[in-house]
């Protein structure tokens, strides 16, 4: 492939700080005439998203490029809602997928209000775990105005802006540890179905940075924390939810795992908590590759950072840092190859199915 053949990149722009008192850009009627861009065949698309806190910004830039080249080829605007099959998120990833697949937003738009969030959530006074939570719903809510959703939506039942996109979002209990899910679709698997504003503090509950939230019934309230401690890395779930949504032997077009960086920016948890999260990340990934790499269905994008320029904080809020990171990232050539392929598998319908069993050959 010579350099021709790769698309030009969208004009980068750094988003200013979201105004709580204006409407996104993009009107609600734009989002309830979404029509999902199906691959040739019955292949499905997967889109898998770590924790990560702000660095989950990254993911959105990724996502901001790949959607650009849709655009390109297919000659309309595309939101993430439109072209996954299936979203799973952790962490603040799981806030992602929330913005993307339930919320069905542009990507300009969930810059904009992962942006707004984290400005809040992030502020630089002093602040415990409980007012960082407060925050957190306060911000959400906001969010929620300007796109005139009410705040008692619940994830299944009471919206649909996602164009058929289904969203699973990891989370664990406070005394048990293990991977559950919220969903915005029926299961035969057994599930709370909470408010969006409650699944976004869930998932995001990362005990040392956020307090536990109690969901469930009155008599049988359980403290629900996320599950970045242990699943930061959410392929193996996100594979074995489609299984449960599609059956094991549904083909698929692409699946795609976007981390928050490796070697990445300092973060507020102790030192020992983000060691074993990154340690955790890191061999999910191995695994993973090991496993699925043969396919040829299986993208991984993460961005790597250094420390040449110094470490930064998500208290901080330093969005240009890892929007900088980011971008060199995806000028590199062997990763803008990576995502041509990955676009060119998302048209098509493989052989492989959700077993990942077959010889990668797309039909």
């Amino acid at each position: 492939m010579t350099s021709s053949d790769l698309k030009a990149s969208p004009s980068w722009t750094v988003l200013p700080p979201a105004n709580p008192h204006l409407p996104y850009p993009d009107k609600l009627h734009e989002a309830l005439n979404m029509q999902f861009l199906h691959p040739e065949g019955k292949g499905v698309r997967i889109l898998s998203l770590d924790g990560g806190d702000a660095r989950c910004f990254s993911q959105l830039l990724i996502l901001e490029e790949l959607m650009h080249r849709a655009e390109y080829d297919h000659g309309r605007p595309v939101r993430p809602c439109e072209f996954f099959h299936s979203i799973t998120g952790v962490g603040a990833g799981g806030v992602v997928a929330i913005l993307l697949g339930v919320l069905g937003m542009t990507i300009s738009d969930a810059m904009e209000a992962f942006i707004g969030i984290c400005e809040k959530v992030f502020a630089p006074d002093p602040c415990d775990d409980t007012l960082r939570s407060e925050r957190l719903v306060l911000a959400t809510r906001i969010v929620l105005e300007k796109l005139e959703v009410a705040h008692d939506t619940r994830l299944v039942g009471d919206i649909d802006r996602s164009a058929g996109c289904r969203v699973s979002i990891c989370y664990s209990s406070a005394s048990i540890a293990g991977c559950r899910m919220f969903r915005n679709y029926t299961s035969k698997q057994s599930s709370y179905n909470p408010t969006i504003v409650e699944a976004i503090r869930a998932c995001w509950a990362t005990p040392g940075l956020f307090s536990s939230i109690p969901i469930g019934a009155a008599s049988q309230k359980e403290d629900i924390i996320s599950a970045v401690n242990g699943f930061n890395n959410p392929t193996l779930q996100a594979v074995q939810e489609a299984k449960e949504l599609y059956r094991p032997n549904r083909p698929l077009s692409s699946f795609l795992s976007l981390g928050s960086g490796k070697n990445g920016p300092t973060s507020i948890h102790s030192d020992g908590f983000l060691h074993d999260t990154v340690q955790q990340t890191e061999m999910t990934e191995e695994n993973i590759e090991r496993e699925f790499g043969h396919s040829g269905v299986y993208y991984r994008l993460s961005p790597e950072y250094t420390t040449q320029s110094g470490s930064f904080d998500i208290r901080d809020n330093q969005f240009g840092s890892i929007s900088s990171y980011t971008r060199a990232y995806l000028e590199r050539v062997a990763v803008m190859r990576s995502m041509e392929s990955f676009l060119r598998a998302s048209t098509r319908t493989s052989n492989v199915d959700l077993t990942f069993k077959g010889e990668g050959a797309i039909s």
